[in-house]
């Protein structure tokens, strides 16, 4: 969570990934980005991401995190830059 890059809360675009390996099936994964911040505790969020294959509801798991200065950039940057990826 490198504090020079903006966070957006919401769902990102499912992505299809096939392995390419015999008998393989193409799964999906959706993912979601909920801010968790308050007035006083901010900078909080939660990442649900959830696998998902044909004929099958899948798997979801969640994860907290907070942002972390030891994360910024030794070249500089502009808090809550979009030079960053997701």
């Amino acid at each position: 969570m490198n504090p020079c890059c903006s966070v957006t809360g919401g769902t990102l675009a499912t992505r299809s990934v096939n392995t390419g390996q015999s008998g393989d099936v193409q799964f999906n994964v959706d993912t979601t980005v909920t801010d968790l911040s308050t007035a006083t505790s901010p900078n909080i969020w939660r990442i649900t991401v959830r696998v998902t294959w044909p004929s099958h509801t899948g798997i979801s798991e969640s994860l907290v995190i907070t942002r972390q200065d030891s994360f910024t950039s030794t070249l500089g940057c502009t808090l809550g830059g979009t030079n960053c990826t997701r």
